[in-house]
């Protein structure tokens, strides 16, 4: 059995619970992400148990969530703040119109864009993509996809964009500091 267990208080809480115990894991969290009064029912009842008797230490986003689930929850344990490492008011500021981003890009004005952010990697199936788009193209074909991240599989990605006959239709921009 596993030293320690993280899960995310989902519908899996309902399957994983019960192993949990019976494998004695010594060290058990979740991570809330999203607001406390959307769980109901038994998906409640299950996230109830987790913290009230069977040693899960929440783990929330903001004092403000802690302090929603504490009290929809009925947790009295000790529970962890983990704030969300994204700076968003950086985000928000930097910002720039859609017809500036696409001049800076060198997107056609009028294209439909459909934007892969991440890294090239098996494990997002950018292949599945590729086959989408494929389909798209037939449709419409002023689409571009556009790949903003490096990776490992890049030159696969771009082996299959040849071989779909998509390739002039897709740009890889490589890793971007400011997506």
């Amino acid at each position: 059995a596993p030293d320690i267990i993280h899960v995310h208080i989902s519908g899996l809480l309902e399957q994983t619970l019960d192993p949990v115990i019976r494998c004695k894991v010594p060290v058990r969290f979740d991570s809330l992400h999203s607001d406390p009064s959307r769980y109901k029912g038994i998906k409640l009842m299950y996230i109830r148990r987790a913290f009230a008797n069977c040693g899960f230490v929440p783990v929330c986003v903001t004092k403000e969530q802690e302090h929603k689930a504490r009290k929809r929850y009925g947790f009295v344990c000790s529970s962890e703040v983990l704030y969300n490492g994204v700076d968003f008011k950086a985000i928000r500021e930097s910002i720039v119109a859609k017809d500036e981003a696409r001049a800076r890009l060198a997107l056609p004005d009028n294209s439909f864009v459909i934007a892969a952010v991440g890294r090239l990697d098996p494990v997002k199936n950018y292949p599945l993509l590729m086959k989408s788009f494929k389909q798209l193209l037939s449709m419409r074909n002023d689409s571009l996809l556009v790949f903003a991240g490096e990776g490992i599989v890049r030159s696969e990605l771009k082996n299959l964009a040849r071989k779909l006959g998509i390739y002039n239709n897709v740009r890889f921009l490589g890793r971007q500091s400011n997506v």
